[in-house]
């Protein structure tokens, strides 16, 4: 409110007015002065921001080697390789001490038949090894070549087992009668049974041979009167009691 009166609300706008004249500048044009001396060496400014890494460059030349280290700890055992080629045979080692002598073994076959040796006596002992193995096993036999080669030995006087003893009475192996038999075509052998009693071959009650001497040969064979023709008695005196045959 001015004096007394109240004041009302603006106005419009009023339209523009008509464009002034041009108005005039005024330069002063001085000559240019000569150039005046470098100033003074401003202060050092704040280190900047560090760049970014440049391209690695060619590997170095190869160091001095250093000195040797220290023998580190024992690794674990590795898995065993495959066994490498043979190597060169070795020298011949020196011979060892003799070993204790093995068991007998057993009888191989008969080896091809040997030289004619020189014609001995006929009749006498000789050496034989039927064998052919060591010599040490062999024994002494009386042979007669008179009689188409009669190979003869001396059974010992037990009656549970027929066993065999050489000239000179040395126990003949079992190894060697086997190689004997097999080389022999034909065996024979006479023995004395003092009977008392009892009947050794022919029983005169009943005239039969069911109460005779029987017999078991090396391959465990029964030998019989029945079964076998070349079992006979040179002399029956055990017919009569308290004889022999």
């Amino acid at each position: 409110m001015l004096d007394g009166h109240l004041q009302g609300p603006p106005g419009l706008k009023g339209a523009s007015g008509p464009g002034g004249s041009p108005g005039s500048a005024v330069v002063r044009l001085c000559p240019q002065g000569e150039q005046g001396g470098p100033g003074q060496k401003g202060s050092k400014g704040d280190k900047g921001e560090a760049g970014e890494d440049g391209e690695a460059g060619d590997p170095g030349p190869v160091g001095i080697p250093g000195r040797l280290g220290p023998i580190g700890l024992t690794g674990d055992l590795g898995q065993q390789g495959e066994a490498g080629p043979n190597g060169a045979l070795g020298l011949e080692g020196p011979i060892g001490k003799t070993g204790p002598r093995g068991s007998q073994g057993h009888p191989g076959k008969p080896g091809p038949q040997g030289l004619r040796g020189i014609p001995g006596p006929a009749v006498r002992d000789y050496w034989i090894d039927p064998n052919q193995g060591c010599h040490r096993d062999a024994f002494k036999a009386f042979c007669n070549f008179t009689a188409q080669g009669e190979t003869c030995l001396y059974p010992d006087k037990k009656f549970q087992s027929f066993s065999y003893s050489a000239s000179d009475g040395v126990s003949i192996h079992i190894v060697q009668l086997t190689f004997l038999k097999l080389l022999s075509a034909t065996a024979k052998q006479t023995f004395t049974y003092h009977c008392l009693n009892s009947a050794a071959w022919l029983h005169t009650a009943t005239y039969s041979h069911e109460h005779a001497l029987r017999f078991r040969g090396s391959s465990g064979e029964e030998l019989t009167h029945e079964n076998t023709h070349y079992v006979s008695a040179l002399y029956d005196g055990c017919q009569v009691s308290d004889a022999v045959i």
